[in-house]
């Protein structure tokens, strides 16, 4: 069985170093902005809020159960008609909280991780660097023609690495190719 190790930010790096995460998000020109941020620390305080009351009733709940050992009669009854209440809070709660969770799991899923401090924060986007390598005749091999348009099947992957990121990829009709620096 294989299991999926994910990575994500810590919650308390988000929330403590915001504007670093803003940043970071900029530089990788992620589509996450500030709202999304925003969102998902107010979902964390929620969250954070509803463990509290969750627990508060459930230390209730226990601290409530050694004392109903020890009544009788009708004291008895309404402590436990008190505690069935106090149970049924407990519950919506537990499933509010972990409906919290849940989008908080999947919001941080969506926030990428952070480049290094000393990554520069990139001059075009990817996707207009691949669209500029029609400027660069020179990187292609083999050029193939129909009426229309032209397709390029081969790149020289060391020339290309020479102008492109190191995560860059470029495909082409027939097959896609990765190159990366040197």
């Amino acid at each position: 069985m294989t299991s999926l190790i994910l990575l994500m930010l810590d919650l308390n790096f988000i929330r403590n170093n915001k504007e670093t995460v803003l940043n970071g998000l900029k530089k990788k020109q992620s589509s996450i902005d500030e709202q999304f941020i925003d969102q998902i620390i107010q979902l964390d305080e929620t969250r954070r809020d509803l463990q509290q009351q969750t627990d508060s009733l459930r230390a209730q709940k226990n601290e409530a159960s050694d004392k109903i050992a020890q009544l009788q009669g009708d004291e008895k009854q309404a402590a436990i008609m008190k505690m069935k209440e106090v149970s049924d809070q407990e519950k919506d709660l537990s499933q509010k909280l972990k409906d919290a969770e849940t989008k908080l799991k999947e919001m941080m899923l969506q926030v990428p991780n952070l480049p290094a401090a000393d990554v520069p924060k990139v001059a075009k986007p990817i996707t207009n660097l691949l669209k500029s390598l029609a400027n660069y005749p020179n990187l292609i091999l083999n050029q193939k023609t129909t009426s229309n348009s032209a397709s390029f099947s081969t790149l020289s992957t060391s020339k290309a690495a020479k102008i492109a990121p190191a995560h860059a990829f470029i495909t082409s009709k027939t097959k896609p190719s990765c190159f990366s620096l040197p």
